[in-house]
């Protein structure tokens, strides 16, 4: 049986948190939202007969945004397995503000950084990417005033200075965007990036099964950052730009991220439990493993390199290690 550590899940208790972005009044307007606004616990995890999940890092979910340390208590309190949190902090406050929850999350063994999303693509009830008209240039706007914030490298360099992870979150379609956060996080070479769901990668090919052009200018953008000294990347969240993605999407995505990420800096996940918007958990993991035996079998990576990518890279950089 097959251990993974799954870098990249979100575990909800609903009668304590808040989750406003669960609640049907709030963005995003998801029609199948509903499905995942429950309550759970890593107790999920573990009821595959096919694999074993020996750790996990919990992803901020909305628990407290104001007090997010509320959050990783909650987690440490209901956790049964190993596990490390992200939690959220918004980079622009002042930086007293930001040290003081900081100092908050650190209090907990599991804390190892933060997220502050700073772009999100939204999901159409056609399960394709839709942009408003505007939508683009608001984003930029957006994307601008976090990064141009003096607040924001202020804190991101004390994040760099105490070793802490900053979960990048951002539609690495857009290169415009793209090559702002290249600028910004250039002048943070030694703190630890994690581009997350690889950038919300569209389909690599279309109906007809020919090669996507969107797919190739990602390709192109997610190069860009790989020459960011200190990144790394997961590739996940596949049901938020197709909720019905083919294996291949998989397959694809983590062939270009090996390639231009070194295999030592990709990690696969399953963003649990959006996940289950296509799939179960456990065929979720059952398709990984697939592409990762048709990986091997084409001589594309090695057995370590295959273990590397569900366990050894996440277990390595989130800090497994050291703690019990």
């Amino acid at each position: 049986m097959k251990n993974i550590v799954d870098p990249h899940l979100h575990l909800f208790d609903l009668a304590r948190g808040r989750y406003d972005w669960l609640k049907p009044d709030y963005s995003p307007y998801w029609p199948d939202k509903n499905t995942v606004h429950k309550n759970y616990s890593d107790a999920d995890l573990q009821k595959s007969t096919a694999f074993s999940v020996s750790g996990y890092v919990h992803i901020e979910a909305g628990f407290n945004n104001e007090l997010s340390h509320l959050e990783i208590a909650n987690i440490e309190q209901r956790a049964s397995l190993p596990q490390r949190s992200i939690g959220f902090i918004d980079i622009t406050l002042e930086p007293t503000e930001f040290i003081i929850e900081f100092n908050n999350q650190a209090r907990y063994q599991s804390a190892v950084g933060i997220r502050h999303i700073i772009e999100t693509p939204d999901l159409t009830t056609e399960n394709t990417l839709l942009l408003e008209q505007d939508s683009t240039t608001n984003e930029v706007k957006r994307l601008t005033s976090i990064l141009e914030n003096v607040n924001s490298y202020t804190n991101l360099s004390f994040l760099q200075k105490h070793n802490g992870i900053f979960e990048l979150q951002c539609d690495v379609n857009n290169r415009e965007l793209v090559v702002q956060v290249f600028t910004f996080f250039q002048r943070l070479p030694n703190l630890q990036l994690v581009l997350n769901h690889a950038g919300f990668a569209p389909s690599a090919f279309d109906a007809n099964g020919q090669a996507n052009a969107a797919f190739d200018d990602w390709k192109l953008n997610t190069e860009l950052l790989a020459r960011l000294p200190n990144i790394a990347v997961k590739c996940s969240g596949f049901e938020m730009v197709d909720r019905a993605y083919a294996q291949n999407q998989i397959q694809a995505v983590l062939i270009h991220c090996v390639n231009v990420f070194a295999v030592d800096n990709v990690m696969l996940a399953s963003n649990f439990p959006l996940c289950e918007f296509s799939v179960t958990y456990e065929h979720y993991w059952q398709q990984v493993f697939a592409v990762l035996e048709q990986m091997v079998n084409d001589g594309l990576i090695n057995a370590a390199q295959k273990k590397a990518l569900y366990f050894d890279n996440a277990f390595r950089i989130y800090q497994f290690s050291d703690f019990g």
